[in-house]
């Protein structure tokens, strides 16, 4: 099983397809913080990781670390990086999503699912 939205699609582990099998077929929205997004060559391994390619908007240094503003097909994404990680602008740049510290909602109650 796998999250779609628009381009974006990212693959889910078997504890998120657990807890998102009732939900198959229906309309929910994943959330995650920027802190919980990396560059895939700034950190070793992650559990429950889901990797993603995105085009970097936006660049906002901010001392000890920088926001990317991002974009994959019609998703944004916003990720909160360490300072020594560097981008260009329009790069094309590999993240890793930390999946297990997602949140899932659904889009009908607004309700946190996972």
């Amino acid at each position: 099983m796998r999250f779609h939205h628009n381009s974006l699609s990212i693959p889910l582990s078997e504890r998120l397809r657990r807890n998102l099998e009732e939900y198959r077929g229906r309309k929910v929205a994943l959330g995650i913080r920027p802190e919980n997004i990396y560059e895939r060559r700034s950190i070793g391994s992650l559990d429950e990781a889901a990797p993603v390619t995105a085009r970097v908007e936006v660049i906002e240094p901010m001392g000890a670390e920088t926001y990317l503003y991002l974009t994959t097909g019609e998703t944004s994404i916003v990720a909160r990086l360490e300072s020594h990680v560097k981008a260009d602008l329009d790069q094309h740049i590999e993240l890793l999503f930390e999946m297990g510290r997602s949140h899932f909602f659904d889009q009908q109650t607004g309700r946190r699912i996972v």
